[in-house]
């Protein structure tokens, strides 16, 4: 078990990309997308430099392809 990651206000979504690297939150009500790399050994999430990004609008879900 490892440390609590707060992503930001209200998040109404968590993915994890197909590879495991990175896992992305849409947080509606700020309206931005927190993103942060996974440890591939331990699982901790670690804040990608600049997150959370603004999405343009209330961001409600994450599709990756």
């Amino acid at each position: 078990f490892g440390t609590a990651v707060g992503a930001g206000t209200f998040p109404l979504s968590v993915v994890v990309d197909p590879l495991g690297q990175f896992v992305y939150a849409a947080n509606d009500t700020t309206s931005d997308v927190s993103v942060y790399t996974v440890n591939a050994t331990t699982g901790a999430l670690t804040a990608v430099a600049g997150s959370p990004f603004l999405s343009g609008g209330g961001a409600r879900s994450i599709a990756i392809y």
